[in-house]
């Protein structure tokens, strides 16, 4: 895909743009937002079970890869990491953030947050995913971020629109209404390799949590479009 003028993207009708990306496929939801703001798109990956196929998409859809945000909480098991390094052998723009401190130090500074749920854990919370997060916004300054959530994966989930504006930033969601099957079918097609023992201490110990990145990432100290 040829690479538009480098446009400054305005606030579109949230309501009216959902409805005509409803109508489109991932593929072209992610072309649409790149018209809209070139060189203004980041994405964010988890190296979990699925996340090969948004970066792949992203690559279908524009011929090359976007700053993709790996937040490494420095609880992963090893075979996410080596996933995450397999991303960046296979050309995917993944640039790490963290919180700057190992967990053994955080551990010896804070105590285990993440233990029980409550206020530590959304310190636990902010430490590892907002802050870090926060960071690779304000130095890349995205228009859009890109994100590789599913509505069946959590109820939460379920309930959200293709875009939306939050903390002065557009979240997209290519793949939102996709099923179980559909990203079983294009992870098989496109002979992509699958995580099978990411763990995501922040998920909680089912894995439903949601880390709250939604509500708590962007611009929340303003600027951002």
């Amino acid at each position: 895909m040829k690479k538009p003028k480098k446009t400054i993207d305005d606030k579109i009708d949230i309501e009216e743009t959902n409805k005509y990306l409803n109508t489109l496929s991932a593929a072209e939801r992610i072309k649409w937002a790149y018209t809209r703001a070139p060189d203004k798109l980041i994405a964010t990956t988890s190296g979990g079970r699925t996340s090969r196929v948004l970066p792949h998409l992203i690559k279908e859809a524009l011929g090359f890869s976007i700053p993709t945000i790996f937040v490494d909480t420095g609880h992963y098991p090893p075979e996410t990491y080596k996933f995450i390094a397999q991303m960046q052998n296979d050309g995917v723009d993944v640039r790490p953030y963290g919180a700057g401190m190992s967990p053994e130090l955080m551990t010896a500074v804070y105590g285990e947050l993440w233990k029980e749920q409550g206020r530590d854990y959304e310190t636990f919370l902010d430490i590892v995913k907002h802050r870090p997060l926060n960071q690779a916004f304000q130095e890349l300054k995205p228009h859009y971020w890109l994100r590789g959530l599913m509505g069946f994966q959590t109820t939460e989930r379920s309930k959200r629109p293709v875009l939306e504006y939050i903390n002065n930033l557009y979240q997209l969601h290519p793949m939102i209404d996709w099923s179980l099957e559909q990203v079983n079918d294009y992870l098989k097609e496109n002979n992509l390799p699958i995580n099978m023992s990411h763990y995501d201490i922040t998920k909680g110990k089912k894995l439903k949590s949601e880390c709250k990145m939604a509500d708590n990432c962007g611009f929340v100290n303003g600027g951002g479009i």
